[in-house]
C-alpha cells in the first residue's frame, strides 16, 4: 500500500466517522399538529389515515392531525401510523416527505 492509498483509506475513514457524528445529533422534533411543522425540519408524527391520493409513484397521505405526508408505498385507509420525515413545501402547503413509516394497527 503507498502512501497515496493511505492517504485516500484515511479520509474515508474520517468522512464516514463525520457522517456518523453528524447524523447522531440531527434531532427529530415531535409534530403533533400541522401548525407545529416547519419546512427544513425533520419530524415525527403519529395519526391515522383519513385519505389517500395515489400517483403513478407515489401517494399522498392525509392523517387525522391535519398533516399529510408523500411517500412511494401501500397503505390503507384507517392504519394508524408513525411517519419520520422533512417537512417541505408544495404550493404553499407544507407535507411531510417520508423517510420511515411505522404501521401501528389495522383498523379496517
Amino acid at each position: 500500500m503507498n502512501n497515496t492509498e493511505k492517504y485516500l483509506l484515511l479520509v474515508s475513514i474520517l468522512g464516514i466517522s463525520l457522517l456518523f457524528l453528524i447524523s447522531y445529533f440531527i434531532q427529530v422534533k415531535e409534530a403533533k399538529n400541522y401548525s407545529e411543522l416547519k419546512v427544513g425540519e425533520f419530524v415525527k408524527t403519529e395519526g391515522r389515515i383519513v385519505s389517500i391520493k395515489s400517483f403513478d409513484d407515489f401517494s399522498i397521505v392525509n392523517l387525522n392531525n391535519n398533516i399529510s405526508f408523500t411517500c412511494n408505498c401501500y397503505l390503507e385507509k384507517n392504519q394508524t401510523v408513525i411517519v419520520e420525515g422533512k417537512v417541505t413545501e408544495y404550493k404553499r402547503e407544507k407535507q411531510i416527505q417520508a423517510n420511515k413509516i411505522t404501521i401501528k394497527d389495522i383498523n379496517a
